[in-house]
């Protein structure tokens, strides 16, 4: 568990997630993932957490941003970690009409932060995520004005009322957790 310690510790760019990290690789254990999507990747590290887990669970990660992130995949192949992860570059509301694997245990949230933005992911992913399975958000506690996390996610449970349990991480950023029912 080295890696996940260099997350937590020693990762010049862990200071944006070191305390979520945790909590993303213990609810993927605990729900036995195998196969998370994680939108946005910036320095990998919600990614590196799932991909820890999922060495746990025998899953796959599959990641998507508009960029590329030399610093996760260098980490990752790092690590050893690379045979578990998938990762696109191209627009998530693209990534999601090339979707052929089926339904999802996790779905992690961490792109532009805009409310429309933030709304159509929810809406776009939440049918592919299995009954029991989380859909994550980061930045629920909004470090800019036009960080609108918590309003989208509210608009969304609002408009599938009975669907959803939510519950709100109280980390420096803020991590929400959608849980679908059924």
């Amino acid at each position: 568990m080295v890696q996940f310690l260099d997350v937590l510790v020693r990762d010049p760019h862990g200071d944006d997630m070191f305390r979520e990290v945790p909590i993303l690789y213990d609810e993927s254990i605990r729900l036995g993932a195998k196969k998370t999507i994680d939108l946005g990747v910036k320095y990998g590290l919600s990614t590196r957490a799932f991909l820890l887990a999922c060495a746990v669970t025998d899953g796959h990660v599959w990641s998507v941003d508009v960029t590329d992130s030399p610093y996760a995949r260098q980490k990752i192949r790092e690590w050893g970690l690379a045979d578990r992860w998938t990762f696109t570059i191209m627009d998530d509301l693209e990534f999601i009409k090339t979707w052929k694997e089926g339904p999802v245990d996790i779905v992690m949230i961490d792109t532009s932060h805009y409310y429309e933005h933030t709304l159509r992911e929810l809406e776009a992913y939440s049918p592919i995520v299995r009954s029991g399975g989380l859909i994550f958000l980061h930045d629920t506690i909004p470090a800019a004005a036009c960080m609108k996390v918590s309003e989208a996610i509210i608009d969304f449970l609002k408009a599938h009322p009975g669907k959803y349990d939510y519950y709100h991480y109280l980390t420096v950023h803020g991590l929400g957790r959608l849980t679908k029912k059924g």
